[in-house]
């Protein structure tokens, strides 16, 4: 048997988990002689997706993860007394108010009742 090396293990949400399901099921379907299990289509897909269209999507991947209580801590722990505390904070809740504006597909958005 060959051994694999560099494991990694993958936890997937519902909707992924279905779509791979569906992706098995119609590969499967259609093609009689093909040999792929859940771990070699799930490996295909992020080296093609890797290779044809991280660069394009990074910016939307981190604008849709953006952590914005980290971000205000990191602010904050850089803050000295000869800075322009209202200034700083300022840009700080601008850019957290944008990132919270993101839309991101089947996500359901965190929005303060005050913000809807």
């Amino acid at each position: 048997m060959k051994e694999i090396k560099n494991i990694a293990r993958v936890l997937l949400n519902n909707e992924a988990k279905s779509s791979l399901n569906k992706m098995m099921e119609l590969l499967k379907a259609e093609n009689k002689f093909i040999k792929v299990n859940p771990s070699k289509l799930v490996s295909w897909i992020l080296q093609s997706y890797a290779e044809r269209y991280f660069s394009k999507e990074k910016e939307q991947i981190v604008k849709d993860h953006f952590n914005s209580k980290e971000y205000l801590k990191h602010v904050t722990q850089r803050i000295s007394s000869e800075d322009d505390l209202e200034a700083i904070l300022k840009v700080a809740l601008d850019k957290v108010r944008k990132a919270t504006h993101k839309g991101f597909k089947g996500k359901k958005q965190n929005v303060a009742p005050s913000q809807q």
